[in-house]
């Protein structure tokens, strides 16, 4: 979704997750994929592909991806999908068309601000860089970036107020950074986020305030996030939202910034489980 493969159909009552849905199925359908694994929810949390699907994908890519490794250090000029594996990281700032750029897994303890040109760049994944500590503020140059993942970067500690130049990004992923202790305000101006995966979050206190500006927001991840101690006031305006894993009453019922339960009224498309917290301090059930 965050890239753009999955299109809207006529069919006004169907959402991009089950049109996504359907792709998957045809795939598995036709050997694509194999012995998918789903939760009690129907969604597939495992998949196979087979070896020589795997190897006809590669060879119809071409030159289009490449893994950069201590073997093979350069980078063609129609090259959009770069995987690194050894420490090449100041290498990628040759290639300035690049779309998707995996970095996961590479301790970086900095990310390059070279990284800034790449001006194409629409993927992003870091995730279990474990020594991350900071993103350079030249990231904000990354102007057509729809997906960040920064799943498991442990020392992570805050994101930069300048992450709101991401104007395009959909699918946000802060999973297990758990040092990170508050989002920025000014996230709310990423009005095109779609998903914001906060699931154990561990430090996390507190929402962004105006979060009810985040008008497309679709899936709100925030299981495990045990000290958010309030829900920003306004989220029944998330009329998009379907996921909702936890919703947090505050114990002041006079907090002017928080979110009351009535405001569960609208959000009409919640699907799955949501665990309400703190219920007690609260005596309108409504």
């Amino acid at each position: 979704m965050a890239q753009g493969f999955v299109k809207s159909c006529d069919d006004q009552n169907r959402c991009l997750e089950e049109v996504g849905n359907e792709y998957f199925k045809d795939l598995l359908w036709r050997s694509f994929f194999q012995e998918a694994v789903t939760d009690s929810f129907g969604d597939v949390i495992r998949r196979k592909m087979h070896d020589l699907m795997h190897d006809l994908a590669i060879s119809v890519a071409g030159s289009l991806i490449t893994t950069l490794n201590d073997k093979k250090r350069n980078i063609h000029e129609k090259t959009r999908h770069v995987s690194v594996v050894d420490d090449c990281e100041a290498i990628f700032a040759s290639s300035k068309c690049l779309r998707v750029l995996d970095l996961h897994r590479r301790n970086l303890e900095l990310l390059p601000s070279s990284i800034g040109k790449l001006k194409h760049l629409r993927y992003l994944d870091l995730s279990s860089n474990r020594n991350l500590k900071k993103l350079p503020n030249s990231i904000t140059r990354l102007q057509n970036l729809q997906t960040l993942n920064l799943s498991s970067c442990y020392r992570l500690e805050k994101l930069p107020n300048s992450i709101v130049e991401l104007k395009h990004l959909r699918y946000l992923d802060l999973s297990w950074s758990t040092n990170l202790k508050k989002l920025p305000n000014f996230m709310s101006k990423l009005q095109n986020l779609q998903i914001l995966n906060l699931s154990n979050c561990f430090s996390l206190v507190e929402l962004p305030r105006d979060m009810k500006e985040l008008v497309n927001l679709r899936h709100l991840k925030i299981d495990g996030c045990n000290r958010l101690t309030y829900m920003p006031r306004g989220l029944g305006l998330l009329t998009n939202l379907q996921t909702l894993s936890k919703f947090v009453v505050h114990k002041d019922p006079f907090s002017p910034h928080s979110s009351g339960l009535k405001e569960l009224k609208g959000l009409h498309n919640l699907r799955g489980n949501l665990a309400i917290q703190n219920l007690r301090h609260k005596k309108d059930g409504a």
